[in-house]
């Protein structure tokens, strides 16, 4: 970190210098060739033989821009990762005094091979996998201070890269008036969600009124969505799984209808009932993200959540937990239809962000 005396610049190491303003402001970055293994290269060979009617040709082979410079996959012309997580290049280098001030993140993090990234990581691998977006955020401490500083670096980023980030502020709903004045300060800065917030980390629980009542009631002021983490009620135990239920966010919506809630891997399965008539009207802007998922669902989990709730399925990776061209590989290969694949891959996140075409 180095104050230039203009605000906080933040330095990569493997840069060498201080990252400026992003190049390619105009533009969407054509992305690196695919380095693809597995499902990864099906996925960059699937999108090569639909452009080009040749099954089996390589994907190096051709420009992955159109002539008005957005990539054409099967007629997608924006691909959104709608939850990824970003670290300042100091963390990145030296996690651990912070694993002795959050416990959920030394939960996650104390095993040196729990990998963090930095927003030109997230920018490289976006490259790799062709992702034009990403929504973004750092980590949802349970300290207020570390919180700001998470997202004074959030703000940098996405001042840096306007045109390939989206960045959402991390509050702890329990600091209630300071968590306020937190979103308040981070939308000025130009973040356009809150999020991730993590109830177990935290120590909230979603449907806890009190707690969320200040910060749902920001939220709508300011027109912001909130990405809640939750999880499933069954299977197995994870670090970082927490102890978020689907009825909760349910409440939630009840006592905030017009919020747009947005709930990490799958909403735990509450995606699935949306099929009851009485909940279509709660549900009604609540949203789930595929954040995770091939840790936790096998991929037809895609089709049947299309089935269900097409127009409220977010692509989402959770990078760098996974990278982003591999998870990429499994949804084209998951039997989606072309429609489908618009509106979980770029569509239903550029309604809730308020992206034009």
């Amino acid at each position: 970190m180095a104050n230039t005396g203009a605000g906080t610049v933040y330095v990569d190491a493997s840069a060498g210098s201080a990252q400026s303003a992003d190049p390619h402001a105009d533009e969407i970055r054509r992305p690196r060739p695919f380095r693809s293994q597995g499902a990864g290269r099906d996925y960059a060979r699937a999108c090569f033989a639909a452009r080009s009617g040749h099954a089996n040709a390589h994907p190096r082979a051709i420009s992955y821009r159109s002539a008005h410079g957005r990539r054409l996959i099967r007629g997608i012309t924006l691909i959104i990762d709608f939850h990824t997580h970003i670290f300042s290049p100091q963390i990145c280098r030296n996690r651990e005094p912070y694993l002795n001030r959050d416990a959920w993140f030394g939960l996650l993090y104390s095993n040196p091979r729990s990998r963090l990234a930095s927003a030109e990581d997230l920018l490289a691998a976006m490259d790799v996998a062709g992702i034009d977006k990403s929504v973004t955020f750092g980590f949802a401490y349970a300290d207020a201070g570390l919180c700001r500083e998470t997202n004074d670096y959030v703000i940098d980023a996405v001042h840096r890269y306007p045109h390939r980030l989206i960045g959402f502020a991390a509050v702890n709903p329990r600091e209630l008036a300071e968590a306020a004045r937190e979103v308040e300060r981070c939308a000025a800065a130009g973040l356009r969600g809150i999020g991730e917030l993590t109830p177990a980390g935290q120590g909230f629980a979603i449907d806890d009124m009190k707690v969320m009542g200040p910060l749902a009631e920001a939220a709508r002021q300011h027109g912001l969505p909130i990405l809640l983490h939750t999880n499933e009620p069954v299977g197995h135990v994870y670090a970082g799984k927490g102890s978020s239920l689907p009825w909760e966010v349910v409440r939630l919506a009840q006592q905030f209808p017009d919020v747009v809630l947005v709930c990490a891997h799958w909403g735990g399965g509450l995606f699935f009932y949306e099929l009851m008539p009485e909940l279509l009207a709660t549900l009604k802007n609540v949203y789930y993200d595929t954040a995770a998922s091939p840790k936790l669902y096998r991929d037809r989990i895609f089709r049947v959540g299309m089935e269900i709730a097409s127009d409220k399925l977010l692509f989402a990776t959770d990078y760098p937990l996974l990278s982003p061209h591999q998870f990429l590989g499994r949804l084209r290969v998951s039997g989606l239809s072309g429609a489908d694949e618009r509106r979980i891959m770029g569509d239903n996140a550029r309604r809730i962000l308020h992206i034009a075409d």
